[in-house]
């Protein structure tokens, strides 16, 4: 009896404080929507017309940016309507509402768009004996089967995808209903299509019936602090969607700039390098895992032939989208640590070492311990949990990435990198890349690191950086943390209209100016056009799980 009564006061209390967290976390978005309406008000421009929102994502930082898209555009003006999904479609649409936007339409798609949905998936997969023919199905309306890939990848939280699985078959249907639904709601009149994301389901398909149909897309992406908007004005931008700079960009710049950049990428990365620019990557490859060794001793503890070259290889998380920036040399980041393992335990006279990405623990599902729990060579090791992302890439003599920003990192202190495939840096002259299967092999069979010259890398990787991961000095305090804290954004937003007033009217004239000029990357036209740069001041620091 005494038991049953300690648990009834303990699930009381624990029912009072849920109670009392919604109602301060309800009463926080309250007032944030009250400043995202007082920002999206007041500003005049010509009417766009029919303007579709995605409403399907509900983060507070998605919410900030849109109403800051909206400001710039006076998109109230417009015809604006709202697109609810399947997920928190009440919060969504209540936010909708108290930000002045009353008109909704649901992408979910109808029955019979699900019943047509079903009879192509199934005629598809019968066409299927393994995983790796999926990506090249022929999809309606031409959608590249690697974005339902990724998806697959994604719900199955795996190394790669089952084939025969409920969910391949499940997300084989949603990826074509939601074509058939996004090919419904596209109509004609659209003047423009505003996503949350271009990736996933709903979002690849609104994002590719948009282009097809030459609807003007913008992808209201954040990152680094800062608005990363996209603009997606053919199909094959679904493939480019960071915010980067081109070669061609670069050329231009005078030298005092150069200068200028080169500085502030070098005092960016510094700070990353000690885990204080706020987001998940850094915090996790750099803060919490501070085991900082230096070679001779990793090589020690790790019972490798300390004179032979160190090479490190730096996985990308399994299965958080391997395709987004155009993957063709492989069928997925599995595939490609599988044939580098392979090559590498034919080459003795490397020491190997194997690092799983940095945020492997908080995205969860399976390890790359686990993955390669079989594979044994006297030259080939995993990098051990704890050590810290810094040391590691000073010990080594090179360094193997597919995409992360572990390449822009490494190449900075000058060591030599190799991309397995093309991604979002690989032009830019501070990494070698493979632009083949074939020729990515042919390149780690040999000493592919060596007669690099070190200072144009870290030269080139610098000036990169100042340009991707930095800000306008006018803007340091009007920066953005991650959108991974959720409504611990909330309070952080506070007042953010007045206290930063002046950013603000200076970001809204630019997001106007950059929409008039049809250039792709909001942040890159807005970096080319500052006068001087500074590092973003995130006001929250992302807490890892």
């Amino acid at each position: 009896m005494l038991t049953k009564e300690i648990f009834n006061r303990v699930r009381t209390a624990t029912k009072s404080m849920f109670s009392a967290c919604q109602s301060t976390t309800e009463t926080a978005r309250a007032e944030f929507e009250k400043t995202l309406l007082r920002i999206a008000q007041g500003n005049k421009y010509c009417s766009i017309g029919k303007v579709l929102i995605d409403a399907t994502y509900d983060n507070p930082n998605f919410w900030l940016r849109l109403s800051l898209l909206r400001s710039a555009l006076a998109l109230p003006q417009s015809s604006e309507i709202g697109i609810l999904g399947q997920y928190r479609r009440k919060e969504c649409g209540r936010t909708l509402r108290r930000i002045g936007i009353n008109e909704t339409l649901n992408i979910l798609p109808s029955e019979d768009e699900v019943e047509r949905a079903k009879k192509a998936a199934k005629a598809l997969l019968e066409q299927l004996s393994k995983s790796e023919e999926l990506i090249s199905l022929k999809l309606p309306f031409g959608l590249p089967a690697a974005l339902v890939y990724d998806q697959i990848l994604k719900k199955q939280r795996n190394a790669s995808v089952v084939l025969r699985s409920g969910t391949t078959q499940r997300v084989l249907v949603e990826s074509i209903a939601a074509l058939y639904a996004a090919d419904r709601i596209l109509t004609d009149d659209v003047n423009l299509l505003v996503l949350s994301h271009t990736q996933g389901v709903p979002y690849g398909p609104l994002a590719w019936i948009g282009a097809l149909k030459k609807i003007p897309v913008i992808d209201l992406a954040g990152g680094f602090g800062s608005l990363r908007f996209a603009r997606i004005s053919a199909l094959e931008d679904i493939f480019r969607i960071a915010s980067r700079p081109s070669s061609a960009e670069i050329a231009v710049l005078s030298a005092q700039r150069l200068t200028q950049l080169k500085e502030t990428g070098r005092a960016y990365l510094e700070a990353r390098f000690s885990g204080q620019t706020g987001d998940l990557g850094a915090i996790y490859a750099y803060d919490v895992n501070s085991v900082a060794l230096p070679r001779h001793e990793m090589v020690k503890q790790l019972d490798l032939n300390p004179d032979r070259p160190l090479v490190v290889v730096y996985a990308s998380h399994w299965f958080d989208m391997p395709h987004i920036h155009g993957m063709q040399n492989f069928r997925d980041f599995f595939d490609w640590i599988m044939t580098t393992v392979d090559v590498a335990k034919r080459n003795p006279d490397v020491n190997w070492l194997f690092k799983s990405h940095p945020c492997e623990a908080w995205y969860g599902g399976v390890t790359m311990r686990e993955l390669l729990a079989d594979v044994s060579a006297p030259n080939l090791r995993l990098v051990p949990e704890g050590w810290n992302g810094h040391s590691t890439i000073c010990a080594a003599d090179g360094i193997i990435t597919y995409h992360g920003t572990v390449g822009v990192e490494a190449a900075s202190l000058g060591k030599p990198v190799l991309l397995a495939d093309r991604g979002w840096y690989h032009d830019l002259g501070f990494v070698v890349w493979a632009e083949s299967r074939e020729h990515y092999i042919e390149l780690i069979g040999g000493s592919w690191w060596a007669g690099r010259d070190s200072e144009a890398v870290r030269h080139n990787a610098l000036v990169f950086a100042g340009l991707f991961f930095a800000v306008p000095d006018w803007q340091r305090k009007f920066t953005f943390s991650d959108d991974a804290l959720q409504d611990k954004l909330f309070p952080l937003y506070d007042g953010i209209e007045v206290k930063c007033s002046d950013e603000i009217r200076r970001e809204l004239d630019l997001l106007r100016d950059w929409y008039e000029s049809g250039e792709q990357y909001y942040h890159i036209y807005k970096m080319m056009r500052a006068t001087g740069f500074g590092l973003p001041t995130m006001p929250g620091r992302a807490v890892p799980r």
